[in-house]
């Protein structure tokens, strides 16, 4: 038996020889955080060797001393019928994510393309023998309906059915509108009252947010957000892309999205209003541009590769039985249009949602994530480009990152004396620190004089405070490192700390992404002092202190009343695309605007990069009274 001890219990598995721990723990449903898709170069499913013996995925065996022994759950598995792990509450791969699925847009003209006609369709005789087709047609016309009617096998058939049964109230007919013409989803009795349904989705790389609308009013009745599920294969983009190149694994990314993750949240959302999957006629899905074709079961391969090439970038109507999304098999699906490999119908969305293109003189949107993608808008015209900002603001790559998730350190402030005062979500004892902790913490940091702006910690400072950590595993190389919790304060039992490394990832993070919206001002010809709008979208932006980042030279030091927070756009434009017929139309005419940047093809960005690598950055013309504004000496 493989003993597995949690945080809070402990549990006996059959033990399994020859396979990883990762594999026998995700099949008794406790999945490791395999962020890296197991090919073990993250820290994210490490587990402690309690006791027994263990090898390697090539067959060495693991030492095993008097010291614990941490080992990748991904590359190891037990080689005796008896042993024993440490499982850490950081290890276990979350099931619920933070919700995030709240977001700013402008007020929606409703106007679905879902609508429903209630009906009294004449009756037949045998001097004018109608069809069920001609019925509706007449009965529509009379309501003054023109529109032709699409009709498909499946949709007649039930109509026959509703009509055969000869309904004493008539019959309601639900049906999607488009190019000039009605597509029926579903005939019933008329006396039965169903609820129609719209389903919104932000296929976020990490979360995907889902809203639950009613189609007769645009009400939004339901909110309800998951982690993407294909994390249990691969955390980021660039290994799902991998993942995916064979067809076996292609299908897999595919159901883990679909099945897995949107057609779990639509069950929750439909049980919290009482509705069943029928009742969903019509869906919106907007997200990165790999999102979008894997939950399609596009091939991705090509995106991951110059020149980036996508399948598409206008997707095809569809239904949710051709694609088999939850909801009615004939329920209209749209999926927003794409500008390139790494400009996706999430940024169309947060485009539309945000309504750029209105704001007079220079605005620029930027969605900060792993890819930090930005458009700078101008008199009509838009240039976009996105740069490899790392997951280092998920909480990836940092010692003790989590995602924002209960137990996660969300916002964190250092007093005077350096002590560190916490904001955990949901409370209690904190797991780790997520992106808007840690930049928080590199801001407040620097503040106080315990970080230079190379990101490197005054040591002989930090003891004589008390908050000194060294986590170096040889003597002669330490790794200097601030201690935030210790582990008698934590949920994983073991110190919370922050190195010198985390803080070299951060701002290889911030340093991509400021040094994106820098080259993309020059490519345009202009300067932050030019701008007149910056607007943040994502579910990041929407947790980051505006100030924090400004210090640590995330964002520019603009005057507060230039920025804008969105939220989740991408969600925002996928919700919009439901509640009006016109957002289509003007979502495919938005896409082909953009003129994409790609910034390895720009002399420039490496010197952008390299100078923002520092605390705020080293161009000493760049705002610089924001380096030292409210430095303590």
């Amino acid at each position: 038996m493989l003993r597995v001890v949690l945080d809070d219990e402990e549990r006996q598995l059959e033990e399994r020889p020859g396979r990883k721990l990762t594999s026998q723990l995700r099949e008794n449903g406790l999945p490791l955080n395999t962020r890296c898709g197991e090919r073990g170069v993250c820290r994210g499913c490490e587990v402690e060797l309690l006791e027994g013996e263990f090898r390697t995925l090539s067959g060495e065996p693991i030492a095993c001393g008097e010291d614990r022994t941490v080992v990748r759950g991904c590359q190891a598995m037990p080689a005796s019928p008896d042993a024993a792990i440490r499982v850490p509450a950081r290890s276990l791969l979350e099931s619920e994510a933070q919700i995030d699925e709240e977001f700013l847009a402008h007020e929606p003209h409703f106007s679905p393309a879902v609508r429903r006609y209630c009906l009294r369709p004449p009756e037949p005789a045998l001097e004018n023998p109608l069809t069920h087709e001609e019925r509706i047609s007449k009965a529509l016309a009379a309501q003054g309906e023109k529109r032709p009617v699409r009709w498909t096998p499946a949709a007649l058939a039930e109509l026959a059915n509703v009509l055969n049964s000869n309904p004493q109230d008539g019959v309601c007919l639900d049906t999607f509108g488009e190019e000039g013409a009605l597509h029926p989803i579903r005939t019933f009795d008329a006396g039965e009252g169903r609820p129609r349904l719209g389903l919104a989705v932000d296929i976020g790389t990490t979360t995907m947010a889902a809203l639950l609308v009613d189609m007769a009013d645009g009400r939004v009745l339901a909110r309800a957000s998951r982690y993407n599920q294909q994390i249990r294969r691969a955390d980021d983009v660039a290994s799902r892309i991998a993942r995916a190149e064979t067809p076996e694994g292609l299908e897999e990314m595919r159901l883990l999205a679909v099945e897995e993750t949107a057609a779990s949240l639509a069950r929750r959302l439909l049980n919290e209003v009482g509705a069943a999957k029928e009742d969903i006629l019509a869906l919106a899905l907007a997200g990165n541009t790999v999102m979008e074709h894997l939950a399609l079961g596009l091939p991705v391969e090509s995106i991951g590769r110059l020149p980036f090439t996508l399948v598409t970038h206008e997707y095809p109507a569809m239904t949710a039985g051709e694609c088999g999304l939850p909801g009615h098999p004939r329920a209209a699906v749209r999926v927003l249009p794409c500008v390139a490999g790494y400009i996706g119908g999430d940024i169309v969305a947060d485009l539309y949602a945000s309504g750029i293109l209105k704001y007079p003189g220079v605005s620029i949107l930027i969605d900060i994530g792993t890819n930090g993608e930005m458009v700078l808008a101008r008199e009509g015209d838009l240039l976009a480009c996105a740069t490899a900002a790392g997951p280092a603001f998920e909480g990836a790559g940092i010692r003790h990152g989590v995602r924002a998730a209960p137990g996660a350190v969300e916002h964190l402030r250092l007093e005077n004396d350096g002590r560190p005062v916490l904001t955990v979500i949901g409370g209690g004892r904190p797991t780790g620190v997520c992106g808007s902790a840690i930049v928080d913490f590199v801001a407040q940091a620097f503040r106080a004089g315990y970080l230079n702006e190379f990101g490197r910690f005054d040591v002989e400072r930090l003891k004589a405070a008390g908050h000194y950590r060294n986590v170096g595993k040889r003597p002669k190389r330490p790794l200097h490192a601030y201690l935030l919790a210790k582990a008698e304060h934590s949920a994983s039992n073991e110190d919370i700390v922050v190195t010198e490394h985390d803080v070299a990832e951060v701002l290889k993070a911030k340093g991509a992404i400021y040094a994106g919206m820098r080259t993309l001002l020059r490519q345009a010809g202009t300067a932050w002092e030019n701008v007149d709008h910056l607007i943040l979208a994502g579910g990041f932006a929407r947790h980051l202190d505006v100030e924090s980042a400004i210090t640590l030279g995330l964002l520019p030091a603009l005057p507060r009343e230039k920025f804008r927070v969105v939220g989740n756009g991408s969600l925002a434009g996928a919700y919009l695309t439901l509640a009006e017929a016109e957002a289509w139309p003007s979502l495919l005419a938005l896409s082909r605007i953009p003129r994409v940047l790609e910034l390895n093809t720009v002399p420039d960005f490496e010197d952008e990069f390299v100078q923002a690598l520092a605390i705020p950055h080293l161009d000493p013309d760049e705002f610089p009274s924001s380096a030292a504004e409210g430095r303590e000496p």
